[in-house]
């Protein structure tokens, strides 16, 4: 079997992965779920302004700070323009977050992503393509596939889960993770392939992933309490703009660059955003507990 072909079976398990993935966001997903949205449009909107312009302005930053060159700059920049799914909702809950305004917000970024990601990944190539990495990609083009992998997906979950009223958490648990194993396992492989290209970025690669998914949920924190906002929406807006999609991400790159490098930094992001959004909940659940104790200790001294 030549390379292409194998190129082209990777590419396609990704993008069923994905899909899948995104059919088990909408299944958790309710048509009252964006009726929510105009609850609480300041929160939404702060936490849309976070993962829409601050986050590739950051990464950005990022990239310059540590003189990323090319592909992976690139596939920083992808990255940085991928907004996250239903893992920022799971840790919102388990860090005692606004729930709602996390399901809110994976819900609407998902929607704007048809208009976001291109006109972030354009920003991206502007400043950071070099003569490797020049591709000719427009804005009908990355919009058109994120339709079909995205949008079209979780609608098609939203309407499952309306029709049937209670889906099984199992069905949607289910679904992700047979998604999940199917984005991440070709682009272990094509890495594999070319060991040569994870050694040799290792350092560098890294140090970008994990600059960027710290700095983002503490810039996400802080701009929620700038906002005047409660300390459960700023820690689920810290969550959501640090959380981003690295399934989206693979997609887009293989799809569109076919560069093994640009995966890269994704590869230490996925892993790295799982361990520090862990840690983000034991120390906010920590804090709560103290908190709680101070003011039971308090009480019991009055």
């Amino acid at each position: 079997m030549d390379t292409n072909t194998i190129g082209a079976i990777f590419n396609g398990m990704a993008v069923g992965g994905l899909m899948l993935m995104m059919l088990a966001m909408g299944l958790g997903l309710r048509v009252n779920d964006f009726r929510q949205v105009f609850s609480q449009p300041k929160a939404l909107s702060v936490g849309l302004f976070g993962q829409i312009i601050v986050l590739p302005i950051v990464a950005a930053a990022i990239i310059y700070l540590l003189g990323l060159k090319g592909s992976l700059a690139i596939g920083l920049m992808i990255l940085a323009a991928c907004p996250g799914g239903t893992t920022s909702n799971a840790f919102s809950f388990m860090a005692r977050g606004d729930v709602s305004l996390s399901i809110s917000l994976t819900a609407v970024s998902a929607l704007l992503a048809f208009i976001s990601t291109p006109l972030i990944i354009s920003f991206g190539l502007s400043l950071f393509s070099d003569a490797n990495t020049q591709v000719a990609l427009s804005f009908f083009d990355i919009s058109k596939r994120i339709l079909f992998t995205i949008i079209l997906p979780v609608s098609v979950g939203i309407g499952i889960r309306h029709m049937l009223v209670d889906t099984p958490k199992k069905v949607q648990i289910t679904a992700f993770s047979i998604g999940l194993f199917a984005v991440i396992f070709p682009s272990i492989m094509l890495l594999f392939r070319d060991a040569e290209i994870l050694s040799n970025n290792l350092g560098i690669a890294a140090l970008a992933a994990v600059l960027l998914n710290i700095s983002m949920m503490i810039i996400g924190v802080i701009i929620g309490r700038i906002a005047q906002l409660s300390t459960a929406q700023s820690n689920t807006i810290g969550i959501e703009v640090g959380i981003q999609n690295f399934g989206l991400a693979l997609v887009l790159i293989q799809g569109f660059f076919k560069d093994e490098l640009m995966l890269v930094p994704g590869l230490f992001y996925l892993p790295f955003m799982l361990i520090t959004a862990t840690l983000m909940v034991l120390l906010v659940r920590r804090m709560q507990r103290w908190a709680y104790g101070s003011f039971d200790q308090s009480l019991s001294s009055t």
